[in-house]
């Protein structure tokens, strides 16, 4: 496998850059990854897990998803991020109206 650096997954994936630093920290504590110098290829382990993913995935009939499918749920986590800002903005200035 090829070996990748930060900046090619993120291009691959079309995730954003924090996304893919905080799945490549989980990865290499997992042992699914492992880091030369500054890239990054999988491990036995890291390889096993990916074939079993697909087999699962073909059994039930499933493709597996794609750089297209990241970049909508992308758009969506940054969507709910948002709303979530903003609900806590609206429970602060509840919370300051002395009429509440």
């Amino acid at each position: 496998m090829d070996k990748l650096d930060i900046e090619d997954v993120t291009l691959l994936t079309k995730l954003n850059l924090r996304r893919v630093k905080d799945q490549i920290a989980s990865d290499l504590k997992l042992g699914m990854i492992s880091q030369v110098e500054n890239a990054f290829t999988l491990t036995s382990a890291g390889m096993d897990l990916l074939e079993r993913y697909k087999a699962y995935k073909r059994a039930h009939g499933q493709p597996l998803p794609t750089a297209d499918d990241h970049s909508q749920e992308e758009d969506r986590d940054e969507q709910e991020t948002n709303n979530q800002t903003e609900g806590e903005s609206e429970m602060h200035s509840a919370r300051a109206d002395p009429l509440i």
